[in-house]
């Protein structure tokens, strides 16, 4: 879990995004906030097991440019927003993978490899697939 943090940071670093880990003492509750190109995460939340997750999904409300949008938008467009954002998390985290060149064995390793939760399962499974058949055809 550490190695993927450490290369999301590196990784965010490379694209001008400041990133902080804190341990914010005030909220157990709070994952992560984004001010412009700049996140901070909450190294004390409740579930370290999500860590990789959450950076590398705010990682991806910068790269898709979503500050200020989220405050200011219907609900409807807030959930396309967030799901974007998921969508570029797990980008990310095959990325990493690839880079690393280790690929779980199937999707809900990777899913509880990275705390990636279940409701972005189905997602997960078909960015998962996808990389399966890039790497059996030879691409």
């Amino acid at each position: 879990m550490n190695d993927a943090i450490t290369w999301l940071c590196a990784y965010a670093f490379d694209r001008n995004i400041n990133v902080t880990l804190d341990k914010l003492s005030f909220s157990t509750d709070v994952p992560s906030c984004m001010f412009g190109r700049s996140i901070i995460i909450n190294t004390n939340w409740k579930n370290q097991n999500e860590l990789p997750f959450i950076i590398a999904h705010e990682i991806g409300h910068v790269l898709n440019e979503d500050e200020g949008k989220l405050y200011y938008s219907t609900s409807t467009a807030h959930s396309k927003f967030e799901t974007a954002a998921n969508e570029r998390a797990i980008d990310l985290l095959l990325e990493y993978c690839d880079h690393e060149d280790f690929l779980p064995n199937n999707y809900i390793d990777f899913m509880e490899l990275y705390g990636i939760p279940r409701y972005v399962e189905e997602k997960v499974k078909k960015c998962f697939m996808r990389v399966q058949l890039e790497i059996h055809s030879g691409y």
